[in-house]
């Protein structure tokens, strides 16, 4: 009976009916509490702005998790967490999250000190930036071509990864832009809390909400042949063709947003601002669906082991500016960088 509850209330979760989906996952988490049916209420709350039932509820998930060993959730607890610690202004907690999200995907122990929380000043502030972050995150064009065509392990921990990494961006460029010693700046979280038998109190004063990104992918090296930016889980070192950015109509949120921070990537659009990432929270629950990527993944896991070659080779030759399947015209081509019409190809420094 609680697993048709449970499996109702998800659906209805899905479809935006939070309302009801969070009376019938309550109704199937009085007969029995799984971290899972946790985080999908978590999600709902979230959704409805009551941001301290979102926490308790993801808290209560890693907890449970955690005492059953169940890594997989234990690691959608932590960025469940993060995300809630975003949204509630607590940016240097939700970064310290987001982080322990990524070092357990990379296989540290669960119980491991990294002593990511005692990063801070001699004020307590948190003293991580994103520009380390992004800094830490670059690979060799090589490994970036490898992720972008479907290499580097199991796809949902890709997907995590690349959520822990773009929430800490944005959570530490929000932290950036908040005054010395304020709340958002302090690292108040443990790594596995306990949380209380009962859940703080629903109230009609919901916290502001702050702006929440879509999933971006890590920096990375794409062809010129995409159709749309993909998504990868390691980011690139070089970067591509120079990009010019869209035009902006004047006085709109872009242009007022324009010296914001940005990051190394290689979408068409230009260099990030995560300022202006804007979109449903829990967007990056079903990456699969929209994932370009999926189509390059197909072509070369498809071809034979001369077309990966030659893919390979005019793909890290060009700067992601060129792609071939055939090794014939491959092998004996020395692929120049070519930037599309009206731009000029840029060293990356």
């Amino acid at each position: 009976m609680s697993s048709k509850l449970a499996s109702d209330g998800i659906e209805l979760v899905k479809h935006g009916i939070y309302a009801e989906g969070i009376n019938k996952i309550t109704q199937a988490l009085k007969e029995r509490e799984a971290p899972l049916w946790l985080l999908e209420r978590s999600k709902a709350y979230l959704r409805t702005q009551e941001f301290d039932l979102a926490l308790y509820d993801a808290e209560k998930a890693l907890s449970l998790a955690f005492n059953r060993a169940t890594r997989p959730l234990m690691t959608e607890a932590q960025l469940r967490r993060a995300i809630t610690l975003y949204r509630l202004g607590r940016f240097a907690d939700a970064d310290v999250c987001a982080t322990w999200t990524a070092n357990l995907l990379k296989g540290a122990r669960a119980t491991e000190d990294d002593g990511q929380q005692n990063k801070v000043d001699e004020n307590g502030d948190y003293v991580v930036t994103a520009k380390e972050v992004a800094d830490e995150n670059k690979v060799s064009t090589e490994e970036g071509m490898a992720a972008a065509m479907g290499g580097g392990g199991n796809s949902k921990d890709k997907s995590l990864q690349n959520q822990a990494y773009t929430w800490r961006i944005q959570a530490l460029n929000a932290m950036e832009k908040t005054p010395a010693g304020s709340p958002g700046r302090k690292v108040t979280v443990v790594k596995y809390p306990t949380p209380s038998k009962t859940p703080p109190a629903a109230t009609t004063k919901k916290a502001e909400p702050a702006p929440a990104p879509a999933v971006q992918p890590l920096p990375a090296a794409k062809p010129a042949t995409e159709s749309a930016p993909a998504k990868t889980t390691t980011p690139a070192p070089a970067k591509p063709a120079a990009q010019l950015p869209k035009p902006v109509a004047s006085g709109s949120a872009t242009a007022k947003s324009a010296a914001a921070p940005s990051y190394p990537t290689s979408s068409k659009s230009g260099p990030k601002n995560w300022d202006l990432i804007a979109a449903e929270a829990d967007e990056e629950e079903d990456e699969s669906k929209n994932d370009p990527n999926a189509f390059f993944q197909k072509i070369y896991n498809g071809a034979d082991p001369d077309s990966q070659r030659a893919m390979m080779k005019s793909f890290v030759e060009s700067n992601g500016t060129a792609l071939s399947t055939s090794w014939a015209d491959a092998k004996e081509k020395n692929y120049q960088t070519q930037a599309p019409d009206g731009m000029e190809p840029k060293k990356w420094e």
